[in-house]
């Protein structure tokens, strides 16, 4: 009996021990993912001396994104554009020269989702075809004021939001294909009369970001029912 007791007693040991060690490596494997994100987002840089709103990278202007749960401002200050009901807003982009493939919405609410697709070779002579995909949310911050030259203009309404893209890359001389996924920001400012415009920001790894610059169409605000 004495024998047996002690073989249990050692089963329960040995179990033991394997849960603390399967317990420290858990911990230890969640410590150098955190350490891994944080070099890879946590020394991003800031802009100097920038001379627009457009200038400020938006992981500076963090602080108006809230977080899930929370409510958005809604009081507009005057001159504003109003939003009572949904705006819509579709836009070209720059850099992919696509055009009405990037949508952004704003909810009477405050909360603003979006969503970009390009399909687009790069350059003159290109090299390169990239796939972008791409789905954010954020909300709108009238407490924030536009500034460029010319000073600043509280009418207009900015907006951020926070998201994910996926980009396929695919190489036409060694006809390589790469596939990631990317942290993407946007922040774009909504004129009285609801035109707007802003950046899309992708953090491509530690210290280097890409920015795309956007612009709404004339087709901006009408219903794009069924795009977001």
């Amino acid at each position: 009996m004495e024998m047996q007791g002690l073989k249990r007693s050692s089963q329960s040991n040995r179990s033991g021990y394997a849960i603390l060690m399967l317990l420290v490596v858990v911990a230890i494997g969640l410590i150098i993912y955190w350490m891994d994100i944080n070099a890879l987002f946590g020394n991003l840089p800031k802009s100097v001396d920038p001379k627009s709103s457009h200038e400020v990278l938006p992981w500076e202007k963090k602080d108006s994104l809230l977080s899930r749960g929370q409510e958005a401002n809604t009081d507009l200050s005057e001159g504003q554009p109003v939003i009572d009901r949904d705006i819509f807003i579709e836009a070209s982009v720059e850099q992919s020269n696509t055009t009405g493939d990037f949508i952004v919405t704003i909810s009477p609410d405050g909360k603003v989702a979006g969503s970009w697709y390009a399909d687009y070779n790069k350059g003159t002579n290109p090299r390169m075809n990239y796939v972008m995909n791409a789905k954010f949310k954020g909300n709108v911050d009238p407490g924030a004021v536009f500034f460029d030259e010319n000073g600043e203009d509280p009418t207009k309404l900015f907006f951020i939001a926070k998201g994910e893209i996926a980009i396929l890359a695919s190489n036409f001389d060694g006809g390589g294909i790469q596939n990631s996924n990317q942290q993407i920001w946007v922040t774009g400012w909504l004129d009285p009369d609801y035109k707007a415009e802003g950046e899309m920001t992708l953090i491509t790894g530690r210290n280097s970001y890409q920015t795309f610059n956007w612009k709404s169409t004339p087709k901006s605000n009408k219903a794009l029912k069924g795009l977001l």
